[in-house]
């Protein structure tokens, strides 16, 4: 009885402490080997730098991200990903400049490229953007 006064309370606050809702979202904690990315979340990036997740918050995505997501479909490994932002990278679609010169020191540049895809993606998953 104590534990639910204060969780009341804490929610009647509107600090966004606790959050209370009708309804369970089928959620992946952590990505599969091909993440998908929920169509919903990757028709919006067409017309906005936001994606609205299963919790109806408005999430916004930097640059590397907004690349990212579209390329969630399924089909694609963490090594498919980093090629194709590394692509997008070369022909000047996106800046990766914050992870080396792949012309000076490749095996640099994609390490820090993968780890960065790697921790993007499980973002992803536990914002409720990814399917299970």
């Amino acid at each position: 009885e104590t534990l639910a006064t204060y969780l009341l309370r804490a929610f009647g606050t509107g600090t966004k402490l606790v959050g209370l809702h009708a309804f369970s979202p089928q959620l992946t904690p952590q990505p599969g080997p091909r993440p998908k990315a929920r169509g919903f979340a990757r028709r919006q990036l067409v017309r906005g730098d936001e994606v609205t997740n299963l919790f109806h918050m408005n999430i916004g995505l930097d640059p590397l991200c907004r690349k990212l997501l579209p390329l969630l479909d399924g089909q694609r490994d963490v090594a498919a990903l980093v090629a194709e932002l590394s692509a997008l990278g070369a022909s000047g679609q996106l800046s990766l400049t914050a992870f080396g010169d792949p012309q000076t020191d490749h095996a640099a540049f994609a390490r820090a490229l993968t780890a960065e895809v790697e921790e993007q993606v499980t973002s992803l998953a536990r914002l409720g953007l990814l399917v299970p």
